[in-house]
């Protein structure tokens, strides 16, 4: 776990390699297209925020990613049910 900066996510089978900022863009975009094919809509996923995942605010441990339509969404979640990581929910219209 680093500071970001000279740490190597995107190309680890290259030792030397250091990811950059457009990298970093790059990964995002196709992990959250792959998440709109694989997720019915207001469906997600509650992930526990651990390791380099939680370098900008540790107050957030749990964060929910889901779809929205066409859009991939993230927000913060304080539900205070015990859950496993990658647990699959549904939102509902509350």
């Amino acid at each position: 776990m680093g500071d970001i900066a000279g740490d190597n996510y995107t190309n680890p089978d290259d030792p030397n390699h250091v990811d950059d900022p457009y990298e970093w863009l790059m990964s995002s975009l196709i992990f959250t297209a792959a998440l709109s094919k694989l997720l019915l809509d207001r469906q997600g996923i509650v992930i526990e925020m651990k390791g380099d995942m939680n370098i900008l605010d540790r107050s957030v441990t749990k964060v929910i990613v889901w779809k929205d339509g066409n859009t991939i969404k993230i927000n913060d979640y304080n539900d205070e049910l015990p859950l496993p990581d990658g647990l699959m929910v549904q939102m509902t219209n509350e």
